[in-house]
């Protein structure tokens, strides 16, 4: 308190306000018919050597796939239905979740779980009922 103020390292030249010259980035838009996944985590399961161990995998959830509620609809899917994933990912049945808290065009896969493929976020993917 007091002290000495500092001395300035680097000055603003031209005025006092920064221009940012890089792009903004264009959102991902998924292919037709398709989802742009989106890896979740989960406290117990998520982390691939945690999840091995007995008291964590007592609290590790079952595998399932989560939609939002418009995109779920337009699949004619409902929490329970179970769905066919497919595109870039090895084709996998999951079961649905609908979260009205989680965004339109996105699919929510989640880590490390057993059954639910590896994926990377924005990866296109397939969706339907699974007959």
């Amino acid at each position: 308190r007091g002290g000495a103020p500092g001395v300035r390292l680097s000055t603003l030249s031209g005025g006092s306000q920064t221009q940012c010259t890089a792009p903004v980035p264009v959102a991902p838009k998924a292919a037709p018919n398709s989802l742009l996944a989106s890896p979740l985590g989960h406290i117990f399961g998520s982390e691939e050597l945690s999840a091995r161990a007995t008291a964590i995998s007592a609290r590790t959830p079952a595998a399932y796939v989560t939609l939002n509620s418009s995109d779920a609809q337009q699949l004619g899917l409902k929490t329970g239905d179970t769905a066919m994933l497919n595109g870039a990912i090895p084709a996998t049945r999951l079961p649905v979740v609908v979260s009205e808290q989680f965004a339109a065009g996105v699919v929510g896969l989640p880590q490390g779980l057993a059954g639910v493929p590896v994926v990377m976020a924005g990866t296109a993917v397939q969706i339907s009922k699974a007959s």
